[in-house]
């Protein structure tokens, strides 16, 4: 795996995501990926993760995903850092008066990779704005 091969699975893996493309999706996606959400949520295995994706689309929509950066190392384990951001509604079904659009501003993935796959994600989200 190198930088290029590394940055195309975790294109797959953000634009089968935004898009709603469970296939595209899954593809970037090792048999036992393991992904932790900045909500704490822990996906062990593609199946879990389906369920997760499943569930999320049956109740929600992509409004924006935005990736801002994207920095690989092989340092002998194959890791990427990427920034990114994401808003996204509740479907008409599951809408709250409080609170119709959710964002994850500014969040960071890192990404660990065999020789053909993502092998685990772990997701973290800025809680408070930058102090200047």
């Amino acid at each position: 795996m190198d930088k290029s091969g590394a940055k195309k699975l975790f294109d797959d893996y953000m634009e089968g995501f935004k898009k709603n493309n469970l296939e595209q999706f899954l593809s970037a996606l090792d048999e036992e990926c393991h992904i932790i959400q900045p909500d704490g949520i822990s996906l062990k295995g593609k199946n879990k993760i389906k369920e997760w994706f499943e569930l999320f689309w049956k109740e929600n929509r992509v409004n924006k995903l935005n990736v801002y950066s994207f920095y690989y190392l092989d340092l002998g384990e194959k890791i990427s850092f990427s920034e990114w951001d994401l808003t996204y509604s509740k479907t008409h079904e599951q809408k709250s008066s409080i609170n119709e659009a959710i964002s994850i501003p500014k969040a960071i993935s890192i990404v660990t990779y065999n020789d053909e796959n993502i092998t685990s994600i772990v997701e973290y989200q800025r809680t408070e704005q930058p102090h200047v």
